[in-house]
This record gives C-alpha cells, structure tokens and sequence, in this order.
C-alpha cells in the first residue's frame, strides 16, 4: 500500500468494524489491500478520509465537518444496521 505501513488497512478495519464471532475477514483484508496496491487507487480510497478530516483542522473550530456532524438531522432519518453489528459491543 505504498508508503503507508503494512498493518494500516488492518488496523483501519479492527478499529471500524472490530470482530465477528466465527467470521474471518483476511480474506477480505486482504482483497481491500490488493485493491488498493495502485497508487492512483489508494488516493481515491483515502482521499474522502483527507478532505473530511484534515489534519490542520481537526478537532477544532476551524473543523468544518465538525459543524455539520454536531447537530442532529433536520430530515427524517432511517438508521439501519446489520443483525450482528452489536456483537462487537456485547463482546466488549
């Protein structure tokens, strides 16, 4: 994944998804990071993360997204997530 550690995409993916009982997500991983091996690919897939979450303004009042994340939403909202997504809490 070009000049980013190895262990980044692993890293990325524990940490946003964490773990599934009796479900092994190398192989996935590991289609994420051949997918991303060229370098035009890897700047699209980061470069959403970059533009949202800049690193000179993050966390601060200079953090646009912050505005837009810190209110609730003005439009009917449907939240939806999978039958097993809150086994990563339960687990905890």
């Amino acid at each position: 994944m070009g000049r980013h550690r190895p262990g980044t995409l692993d890293w990325l993916w524990q940490h946003w998804t964490g773990t599934v009982p009796g479900f092994d997500s190398t192989a996935d991983r590991e289609a994420g990071k051949d997918a991303m091996r060229d370098p035009a690919r890897l700047r699209a897939a980061l470069g959403l993360y970059r533009q949202n979450f800049p690193i000179a303004t993050f966390g601060t009042d200079a953090w646009e997204m912050g505005k837009l994340l810190a209110g609730l939403p003005t439009q009917p909202t449907l939240y939806l997530h999978g039958g097993e997504d809150i086994l990563k809490f339960l687990a905890a």
